[in-house]
């Protein structure tokens, strides 16, 4: 047996049997000839019994009986319906297994037996559809006969082009004739009609059917006793449940019990918990960012009284301490504004003079304004020891002071010279409010060409007066050599020779 080639190997395991072999080779599912099979051996189990009141189904569903007895009053169906359908032995058979599929079908779809009301329903709607359909073949019957009777005198046949009536005298074949003459045209005629006939019910029978599918579909949503069992049908109904129903199972209990009682869920409580910490760090951060405009409002007290129309204008020098001052406290640990700490027995280098510096602030030039980036942060202050003019009337021997330290130096004062480093700290605020009016002036002044001549021409005739009112004999043989062109060379004169201004000589020194 073994060896016998007709039959192949198989490749199920021994403990099957041998010879063991998919029962459907080429699908999953089972084949329409298996199909087919299931339903005729279902339906051999169907039992359909008409009496005079009454109509009585039975049918096995999965191993179980079932058996629906149902009045024809209660569906209702009574008349030429009845008759029609429920008449004899062979329409009852066929309308009565019909009916059986449909609950059978409902029943497993919708996971429940029906009941008494929904099986008299369905089997009324169902009847109904079979009364549609005998309709359809009545109106195609009818209009078919219609058709091939307004085409009898020419013996017009679908498609084809009328002939005459002596081409009919032989029928089937002219060659192999069974009828001749008037007996032939009347069986070609017969032959006409029925192929009007079927022709009308192949477009009759679909349209018609279809018009009352979607009618009997449409009755049952509206019919009381079946509206539940379509919603149960409904396969978008159908496919929500399984998905709320797979959710269901992955759920906990206890997640199911919040859901119900309209309490959050633990996630729920986690995102509110972090909501709220998110929520305190920003208005941390806002406070912190807030308390340094404060400070920076605070410090720049001195310079809105400084403005000169009392008005409390912030002049460009203002705004700018005041960005340094937000700058400086919200990146504090930057290395170039920690103050260096010196050892005690190390005196502090003094700075640089002012006057050592091409680029420095002089209050007494009409054009003031040499700094070249008037966008610098760091404030030019004016001496304390007066203007220039005011030092070289004094011989040069002022001394100079030292240009203050820039903000970061001092921003962060030691415990033992918070006093020291306070005053300082108002003088600095002082000269910087002083500074910044000026510079604002003098760079207002500068834009315009006319104006710089003008304050030139003023400054040099102030200087003029002063001179001569000092009564200097080396200024009026200066000011001759200027007004002259030449170059004076007497070193004891108090200028030196060369065409342009006193401001220019004096620049040139």
């Amino acid at each position: 047996m073994a060896s016998d080639p007709r039959v192949p190997p198989s490749n199920y395991p021994p403990s099957m049997g041998p010879g063991a072999r998919p029962s459907n080779p080429t699908g999953d599912g089972p084949d329409t000839r298996t199909k087919l099979m299931q339903i005729i051996q279902a339906r051999s189990k169907y039992q359909v019994s008409v009496e005079p009141e009454t109509l009585s189904l039975s049918y096995e569903l999965n191993d179980a009986p079932r058996l629906y007895r149902l009045s024809f009053d209660a569906m209702p169906l009574q008349g030429f319906s009845r008759w029609w359908l429920f008449g004899g032995p062979q329409r009852a058979r066929r309308a009565g297994i019909l009916a059986i599929d449909i609950i059978r079908g409902s029943e497993n779809v919708a996971k429940r037996p029906v009941t008494q009301q929904e099986a008299e329903a369905l089997t009324y709607w169902t009847s109904k559809r079979l009364l549609y359909s005998s309709y359809a073949t009545a109106v195609s019957v009818v209009l078919g006969a219609f058709i091939a009777r307004r085409g009898h005198a020419r013996m017009k046949f679908p498609i084809l082009p009328a002939k005459p009536l002596e081409q009919y005298n032989h029928f089937p074949f002219k060659q192999v004739p069974i009828l001749t003459g008037r007996t032939a045209q009347s069986a070609w005629q017969f032959t006409r009609y029925g192929i009007w006939i079927q022709l009308t019910f192949l477009v009759a029978s679909p349209t018609i059917g279809t018009a009352a599918s979607i009618f009997i579909a449409n009755a049952m949503s509206r019919d009381s006793r079946t509206q539940e069992l379509v919603h149960a049908l409904d396969p978008k109904r159908a496919w929500e449940d399984r998905g709320q129903s797979d959710s269901a199972r992955q759920m906990s209990p206890e997640q199911q019990h919040q859901l119900s009682s309209g309490f959050e869920t633990p996630n729920q409580g986690q995102d509110l918990e972090a909501d709220s910490q998110r929520t305190s760090r920003d208005l941390e951060r806002n406070g912190r960012v807030d308390q340094g405009m404060a400070h920076g409002y605070n410090s720049g007290d001195s310079i809105e009284r400084g403005s000169p129309d009392g008005a409390g204008t912030l002049s460009d020098s203002a705004v700018r301490a005041r960005e340094n001052t937000q700058q400086y406290e919200r990146y504090p640990s930057s290395s170039q504004q920690q103050p260096q700490p010196q050892p005690h027995g190390q005196p502090a280098s003094p700075p640089a003079s002012a006057d050592s510096d091409p680029f420095f602030y002089d209050d007494a030039s009409p054009t003031a304004g040499n700094d070249p980036d008037n966008a610098s942060p760091v404030a030019y202050t004016q001496p304390s020891g007066g203007s220039v003019w005011e030092r070289i009337r004094r011989g040069g021997n002022g001394s100079s002071p030292s240009r203050p330290p820039p903000y970061g130096a001092r921003a962060q004062p030691d415990a033992g010279q918070s006093t020291r480093l306070a005053e300082q700290e108002a003088e600095f605020s002082e000269r910087d409010a002083y500074n910044s009016e000026s510079r604002f002036g003098s760079a207002a002044t500068s834009r315009d060409g006319g104006d710089r001549e003008r304050a030139q021409r003023e400054f040099d005739e102030m200087l003029e007066r002063e001179r001569q009112h000092s009564g200097s004999d080396e200024y009026s043989r200066g000011m001759r050599a200027v007004e002259q062109g030449e170059e004076s060379g007497n070193a004891a004169s108090g200028a030196s020779g060369g065409g342009g201004s006193a401001w220019e000589r004096r620049r040139r020194e």
